[in-house]
């Protein structure tokens, strides 16, 4: 609708849910080949989008960029001809031209090597916060449209670039659904999904006043009495005048009713011809001009508005009803049910609230996608809602969050006469009954630089009716609303003004390269999608026997999937391509886990009921598994999820189940739990599942410890010499039957001792015992967490020959290569060291009463073909022995850099310790 003139009936409302034609309605699920690395041309397809966790396609993204560079400077060139060259081969030549370069340089050094202390997003290994690595093509668009610095504030600013933010607003309102059907929709990015939620607030509230306004103006307006008899629809439908309409009946009036309103009054009036006169006139009495205070005042409102949204909604929605002057106690928050969702019998009661004491509702919200259980709220029973409650009198505008589940509607195969799903693990029936309606919604956010995978900054708002954007104008000016032409300042139409051209480049040239549909975003999504429902059932399998803690998902299992679940371990926990075979294991992911691709699960120790340890162990566990808190880099961190906690504001009752879930009693305490979002293609396998049920287990099984175990003095007995600087690698020395003992550790340390002694012991091996007692995760606590400075930890040191002497002395954690319960079985044998040495070390291990003794051996040298890079690292091996003797030869295998499974042979040197015995295994007493 380029010119509203041309089209005086101005759009259409929406369809009431019954309304929906079959046709469009979704077909049920199809299962395709589940896919994993070399499994095809969809693979192949896939790998050409991404960089690849570790820079695989470095050579092709290096290209691509400098094709990008070169056409600007092509561009620079061939602008004019005749331009002066202002920097000159003689002013490269000069010294203050090499001096301001090597500063670059310099200061480029400097920031790139703290860059590269960043969060490694990129890598398989993160599930934190939303957002992974970015597409190959967004980031080449990004940088393409960086050098030209187009500012889309408007079109005389960004010619081009505008055009593709408006292609890429359409490209989004047509993957959610929102077709041109009597209103045409519209869509922009934003900086974020923050902005978008405000503006759609802003819009909603504008919409819900602005009648009042139009009705204030023609009953006062001597030139607008003419317009007396203009008939307003009633959210019950009825047709009443506008000067006998109630207050009541104006505040409740549709979205699209509203939108034609000011064309149709003007018309009436008869000022088509002069609408900048007619918004003179109206401007006297609109919210825009008046401010709320006098507005409310003006119309005899003695309350704001409110928002209604979700106990799980974002801080900025909050945010927006205090920027907009409704205070944040406008919004109203609805209790959440068992599985995350926004509770319906919470909601009516709301609206049955609001209906009974003529407050107005400006927006009921949906999260579709939360960030923290990955529910998605009952859309459909939120639209019926509105239906029921029209008919007493109460209308409301709802707003889709789908900021992180947006792009997962890409799933949805549009293409079809009858849509359906063509994915890898089929989204649940109630995700599939919200997408269905999704295009119901009046505004909807949804974030490319989420699920989309764009650089920051690429939020995005669409309407669904696209000439409500007008309603954002300082005055909600008539010529703004009524026209959809792209020659107005998007600044004028939009929260924000200046913003970056680049984003809109790169979102475009990723939505064009990849595709907004089942082959492209939807199958990445799809991938996403099986992780997040693999990951929900590693969870409920997660403890052995014997574990000392419990660990469950927030989201519960379907009542009538609770007897599957000891069948998870046979039937999911598998190599795919046995999955795919099996029908009731694809059934069983699609019925089951979150409704998008975040998993939310809480942990506590076996037994307790005490919510403060529960508290404990999980800020231990995510201290080790955050950055944030990382002493000696990100490598050092196996595994990274985000932290949050739920409150009694989504209910007693469903807080009363979380807590429930992991063995703690009700009670109004916030309950602490962990979030794991699914958002890369990669890590879906079978033994990825696997490692990442090993790590869990690991860490989680050292926190207990830290907090169970007793204080003890610990031993330590270092495996290398004292080297110029101090440094030395040790083993901990365990004890598999004192508890408090039961630990495989080796650490880097440096040590502070006498230098007599230090000079005479070069090159010997060690013993260091602490001095003080503590538990032996306290120890390493600081150089895991970052709490502080390095702590120095008092110990006694002698040679490991008898009767030698003992020396004081501070011993400093530098690394922890690793820690671990020797209660959990598995990883015996762990290999490490530095370029010139590499040092095996053996776990103890107990089965039944048959015990294999702890070893730490030195390699005769250093294995062939292992990459020296692994050594400072650690890695574990696998050899076909319980324990090892020196001048024998063992086959080890491993898993290399890249992933690739290596074999590789070792040969002992001597066995360090136990330094009596070359390898043995003894029986329990």
């Amino acid at each position: 609708l380029e010119n509203w003139k041309n089209h005086p009936s101005g759009g259409l409302p929406a369809a009431p849910i019954s309304a929906v034609p079959t046709s469009a309605k979704f077909r049920k699920h199809q299962y395709c080949r589940v896919m994993w690395p070399g499994e095809g041309k969809s693979w192949e397809s896939l790998c050409a989008w991404f960089l690849g966790p570790r820079a695989e396609n470095r050579d092709l993204l290096e290209e691509l960029i400098k094709e990008a560079i070169d056409s600007h400077v092509n561009i620079r060139k061939s602008y004019d001809p005749q331009e002066t060259d202002y920097i000159t081969e003689d002013n490269k030549q000069s010294d203050k031209y090499k001096k301001e370069v090597e500063k670059i340089r310099r200061e480029l050094k400097k920031i790139l090597n703290e860059l590269e202390k960043s969060v490694p997003f990129y890598s398989t290994r993160y599930r934190g916060h939303m957002l992974w690595d970015t597409t190959m093509p967004a980031v080449v668009g990004y940088i393409a449209g960086l050098m030209y610095n187009q500012n889309n504030v408007a079109t005389e600013a960004s010619p081009e670039t505008s055009i593709m933010e408006q292609t890429v607003g359409d490209q989004l309102c047509d993957m959610l659904g929102f077709v041109n059907e009597g209103v045409k929709p519209w869509g922009h990015i934003t900086s974020g999904g923050s902005v978008a939620n405000i503006e759609a607030v802003w819009v909603a509230r504008n919409i819900k006043y602005f009648p009042l306004a139009v009705k204030q103006a023609v009953m006062e307006e001597p030139d607008l009495k003419s317009a007396l008899a203009y008939k307003v629809t009633t959210a019950q439908g009825r047709k009443v005048s506008i000067k006998e309409a109630k207050t009541w009946d104006m505040l409740n009036i549709s979205v699209d009713d509203t939108v034609r309103m000011s064309i149709e009054v003007a018309k009436m009036a008869g000022f088509e011809e002069n609408l900048a006169d007619f918004n003179d006139l109206l401007s006297k009495y609109s919210l825009q001009s008046l401010g709320l205070f006098k507005f409310l005042t003006s119309n005899s409102l003695s309350e704001t508005g409110v928002i209604i949204a979700p106990a799980s909604l974002h801080y900025s929605l909050p945010k927006a009803a205090t920027v907009l002057g409704l205070g944040d106690s406008a919004v109203r928050e609805v209790e959440l049910d068992k599985n995350g969702r926004m509770d319906m019998s919470k909601l009516k009661n709301i609206l049955d609230e609001c209906l009974d004491s003529r407050i107005a509702v400006l927006s009921v919200v949906a999260v579709i996608g939360t960030t923290e259980e990955g529910a998605v709220d009952p859309l459909y029973d939120i639209l019926k809602l509105r239906e029921d409650f029209q008919t007493k009198g109460l209308n409301f505008c709802i707003h889709g969050d789908a900021a992180w589940g947006g792009y997962l509607a890409t799933m949805i195969d549009r293409t079809l006469i009858a849509p359906g799903y063509v994915i890898q693990t089929p989204l649940n029936d109630h995700t599939e009954k919200c997408f269905e309606k999704l295009h119901l919604c009046d505004t909807i956010t949804v974030d490319p630089h989420k699920n989309g995978l764009i650089p920051y900054p690429a939020g995005a708002l669409c309407y669904r009716n696209g000439m409500m954007r007008g309603f954002l104008t300082p005055t909600a000016a008539i010529d703004y609303i009524h026209s959809l032409s792209s020659s107005y300042p998007a600044g004028m139409v939009s929260l924000e003004g200046s913003k970056p051209g680049a984003a809109a480049v790169a979102t475009l040239l990723s939505h064009n390269v990849i595709g907004l549909n089942t082959k492209g975003y939807g199958m990445i999504m799809a991938q996403c999608m099986t992780g997040a429902k693999m990951f929900y059932s590693l969870l409920l399998t997660l403890t052995e026997d014997g574990d000392p803690f419990v660990c469950q998902p927030l989201r519960p299992v379907p009542r009538a999937r609770v007897p599957d679940i000891p069948k998870i371990k046979t039937k999911i926990m598998k190599p795919f391509e046995e999955i795919e075979l099996d029908k009731w294991a694809l059934e069983f992911l699609r019925e089951v886990g979150p409704d998008a691709n975040v998993n939310a699960f809480a942990i506590n120790m076996k037994g307790n009921k005490d919510i403060g340890l529960a508290k404990q162990l999980t800020e231990w566990v995510f201290k080790r598994l955050s950055h944030v808190s990382a002493w000696s880099g990100f490598d050092r961190v196996p595994l990274y999820l985000s932290k949050s906690e739920r409150t009694k504001a989504i209910g007693e009752d469903t807080l009363n189940k979380y807590k429930a879930r992991v063995g703690l009693p009700p009670g109004p305490e916030p309950l602490p739990f962990f979030i794991a979002s699914s958002l890369n293609p990669w890590e879906v396998s079978f033994s990825d599942m696997c490692w990442m049920k090993d790590t869990l287990r690991d860490i989680i099984t050292t926190g207990v410890r830290k907090i169970k175990d007793p204080p003890l003095l610990h031993t330590f007995v270092s495996i290398s010499g004292i080297s110029e600087a101090n440094i030395l690698f040790c083993d901990y020395i365990t004890d598999i039957d004192e508890q408090g003992r039961h630990h495989h550790a080796i650490i880097k340390i440096r040590i502070e001792t006498s230098q007599q002694f230090t000079e005479q012991s070069r090159g010997e091996i060690h013993l260091l015992k602490t001095q003080k007692q503590s538990t032996l995760p306290t120890i390493v606590h600081r150089i895991i967490h970052r709490d502080g400075e390095t702590q120095k930890i008092p110990v006694d040191i002698q040679l490991a020959t008898p009767s030698s002497a003992t020396f004081s002395g501070l011993m400093e954690v530098l690394d922890v290569i690793r820690l671990r319960s020797i209660l959990n079985v598995g990883d015996r044998f762990w290999l490490y060291g530095e370029e010139d040495s590499a040092f095996l070390s053996c776990q103890m291990t107990r089965n039944g009463d048959r015990v294999t003794t702890q070893q730490v051996a030195r390699l005769q040298e250093i294995p062939t073909g292992l990459d020296k890079s692994l050594l400072s690292y650690g890695f574990k091996v696998e050899i076909d022995a319980d324990f090892v003797q020196p001048g024998k030869t063992y086959t080890i295998n491993y898993r290399g850099v890249g992933g690739k499974q290596m074999s590789s042979t070792i040969r002992l040197s001597n066995t360090i310790w136990p330094a009596s015995n070359d390898g043995c295994e003894i029986q329990s007493s």
